[in-house]
């Protein structure tokens, strides 16, 4: 009976990493993984330790960057250069670690379906483990006198069009506004979690920490002109956990994040509910 449970366990094990392809590609002219899953398709830039894309199974990337042969301008590189995930260090000397598109940080495939990442400091650590539907990000090392942020910057539902279909929640709020982020309107709030869906689009992306704090999280919507979101024809959500008021990350302990696709909308209270039980008891 003892060697039968082992043997089902191993088998469940194996058979989840299983589900889970990582390979080598080349991608917008830099080294990347292509992490492959039964719902999601994942590309990680490697030298910059953060996604470029997350792609659902509809073919619709809700990242969506650009890589952009002139510096970053804001808010132009809202339409490109400045989307991504998890976006992680910014602002010191190892600023750009987590992002894509920098050579801040050195990403091995450490297992199955684990990608491990360090800085080139050698300050900062994280790995990414991969399942059928969802990711964990685990922070296992942090520089001890700075901060980091989990920031989702990409296009909701594959697109920047009609924001009027577009539509967020958090652990506070099942429907909150389309604030600007270039007018100072963004919303700042302690969460669990936040959501983002399209009402074109039968899903949501989320992410969830494991660990909750009192700090400041963030959602708003940057347009690609000064003029604004409602008139800029690109543009991406700011969102995610450990961003003040300030622009400056704040969170500083080791964490564990889990982000992914859930396949239905949230549109209604009871949605809502089901879903808010769910993320408040996810595993790790």
């Amino acid at each position: 009976m003892k060697i039968a449970l082992t043997f089902a366990f191993f088998f469940v094990i194996n058979g989840l990493s299983a589900q889970v392809t990582i390979e080598e590609i080349n991608y917008q002219d830099r080294s990347h993984f292509k992490i492959t899953t039964p719902s999601i398709t994942y590309l990680f830039d490697r030298a910059g330790g953060g996604f470029s894309s997350i792609i659902d199974k509809q073919g619709l990337d809700w990242i969506s960057y650009k890589k952009d042969s002139s510096v970053a301008t804001y808010p132009k590189s809202g339409g490109g250069q400045y989307r991504g995930l998890p976006n992680a260090v910014f602002g010191n000397e190892d600023g750009g670690c987590g992002h894509p598109g920098f050579d801040k940080a050195i990403s091995e495939k450490t297992s199955n379906n684990v990608i491990t990442t360090k800085s080139k400091s050698g300050l900062w650590e994280w790995t990414w483990t991969f399942y059928k539907d969802y990711a964990v990000w685990n922070v296992t090392k942090t520089d001890p006198d700075y901060f980091y942020w989990l920031l989702y910057e990409g296009t909701v539902g594959g697109n920047w069009n009609n924001l009027t279909d577009k539509y967020w929640g958090s652990s506070n709020v099942m429907s909150g506004k389309i604030t600007d982020f270039y007018k100072n309107q963004s919303i700042y709030e302690p969460t669990k979690f936040q959501y983002f869906g399209d009402k074109t689009v039968n899903r949501i992306f989320y992410i969830v920490q494991k660990d909750i704090d009192e700090l400041e999280d963030i959602v708003g919507w940057l347009g690609n002109k000064p003029e604004g979101m409602e008139f800029s024809p690109d543009g991406m959500v700011v969102a995610g956990l450990g961003r003040s008021k300030k622009g400056k990350p704040s969170m500083t302990k080791p964490n564990t994040f889990r982000i992914g696709f859930i396949e239905k909308q949230i549109i209604t209270e009871k949605e809502y509910n089901k879903l808010k039980k769910s993320l408040n008891s996810v595993k790790y």
